[in-house]
C-alpha cells in the first residue's frame, strides 16, 4: 500500500505553459517532462455503496498499455492536500477483478458479487504532463528540508456511462505529489508558482466529479458535523480539528458553487469562513496575536463578499496561505 500526500489546484487550461515555464520549475527540474494519456473506468455498486464510504475503485490504462486496478480509501483532505490509502493490482486485461481486493479492505456489509457487484459508471480520460522537481534544502525558505515533488498537469474530460444523457465535466488541474520532504514545501512551492494566477485548492477528486454527473452528492465535510467534541484531547488538537473541518467546508462548497451556480453553496462557504474567525477568537489565548488578528480581518472581508455572492480576486492565494498556516501548524511555531 502507498499513502499519497498531494496538493491539488484548479486552473485554467491556458495557464499550464505559464507555470511549466516558471523559472523555479526550470531551476529544479530533473530530466525532461513526460506526457501520456490515461484512460480510467470507475466502478461501484448500483446504489453507490463504495462512494458513500468515501472509497473509489477504478481500472486504469497507463502509459505502455499496462492495466492497473486501484482501490482508494477515505482519507484526510485539508486545503487541497490529501492523505488517503491506495492499493494497486496489475491486470491481464481490462476486466475488473474484485476478488483481488483483500477482505479487510472491502466495506463491511457489501459483498463482491450478486446485486452488489461493481458496475462501470463513468470514464475519466485525460492527458497528463509530469515533471519531477528536486528542491535542495533551504532553496525556498531558510528552514526548508530537502524535497522531491512531482508536478503534474491534467487536462481532459469526465464522461458518465450509465446516464441516458450526455453528461461531461472538464478537467483542468495541477497535482503536486510529495515524494520526499515535508508537506509545507508543497504549499511554499504552490504559492510561488501560482503567484498572480487565479488558482484555488480543490478537494473534489476526479471520481467525485463522475458521481456528481450521475446525481450523487456527498460532502466529505458537513457544514454542521454531527460529532462529539474531543473532551479529553489537548487544546491544540481541538483547534486544529475544528479549523480543518471548517476550511474543508469552504473549499468544497466554493467549488460546488462554481460548478452549479447554486448560491446556497456560496452561503455555506461564507458561514464556514465566519466560523474560522470565531474559532480564532475562542482559542485566542494560544494563538499568536498579530497573525490571528490579520487572519480574522482577511476572513471577515472574504465572508462579506460571499454574502454579496462575489468571489474576490486572490481568493485562491488566501486559501493556500491559510491552509499552510493551519495544516503545518504555523500558529504553534509563531507563538
Amino acid at each position: 500500500m502507498g499513502r499519497e500526500i498531494e496538493l491539488k489546484l484548479l486552473v485554467h487550461d491556458d495557464w499550464k505553459d505559464r507555470i511549466s515555464n516558471h523559472p523555479l520549475v526550470k531551476r529544479f527540474a530533473v530530466g525532461k517532462a513526460s506526457w501520456h494519456q490515461l484512460f480510467n473506468i470507475y466502478y461501484d455498486t448500483p446504489d453507490f455503496q463504495l462512494y458513500s464510504r468515501g472509497m473509489a475503485l477504478r481500472v486504469r490504462k497507463e502509459e505502455g498499455g499496462q492495466l492497473v486496478q486501484t482501490l482508494k480509501t477515505a482519507g484526510e483532505v485539508v486545503g487541497g492536500m490529501s492523505h488517503r490509502g491506495e492499493w494497486e493490482w496489475p491486470l491481464p486485461n481490462d476486466t475488473l477483478q474484485p476478488d483481488l481486493i483483500p477482505h479487510q479492505l472491502w466495506p463491511p456489509g457489501v459483498v463482491k458479487g450478486g446485486a452488489d457487484i461493481p458496475i462501470p459508471l463513468f470514464h475519466t480520460d485525460f492527458e497528463r504532463s509530469r515533471q519531477l522537481l528536486y528542491i535542495p534544502a533551504g532553496a525556498l525558505t531558510s528552514n526548508q528540508a530537502e524535497a522531491k515533488i512531482e508536478l503534474a498537469f491534467d487536462r481532459g474530460l469526465v464522461r458518465a456511462i450509465i446516464s441516458d444523457e450526455k453528461r461531461t465535466d472538464k478537467i483542468f488541474e495541477i497535482e503536486m505529489e510529495l515524494m520526499l520532504g515535508k508537506p509545507e514545501t508543497l504549499f511554499d512551492l504552490a504559492l510561488l508558482l501560482t503567484a498572480g494566477f487565479p488558482v484555488q485548492p480543490c478537494d473534489i477528486s476526479k471520481a467525485e466529479r463522475g458521481y456528481r454527473l450521475l446525481g450523487a452528492q456527498r460532502f466529505s465535510k458537513d457544514e454542521y458535523p454531527d460529532r462529539l467534541p474531543l473532551m479529553n484531547a489537548p487544546v491544540e488538537t481541538g483547534f486544529f480539528d475544528e479549523m480543518t473541518w471548517s476550511f474543508g467546508v469552504w473549499v468544497q462548497r466554493l467549488e460546488y458553487f462554481q460548478y452549479s451556480g447554486n448560491p446556497a453553496h456560496l452561503a455555506a462557504a461564507g458561514r464556514a469562513i465566519e466560523r474560522m474567525g470565531m474559532l480564532m477568537t475562542f482559542f485566542n489565548s494560544m494563538l499568536p496575536e498579530s497573525q490571528t488578528r490579520q487572519w480574522q480581518e482577511i476572513l471577515a472581508t472574504v465572508a462579506e463578499q460571499c454574502r454579496k455572492k462575489v468571489i474576490p480576486d486572490g481568493t485562491g492565494a488566501v486559501m493556500l496561505a491559510l491552509a499552510k498556516w493551519i495544516y503545518c501548524r504555523e500558529w504553534l511555531n509563531q507563538q
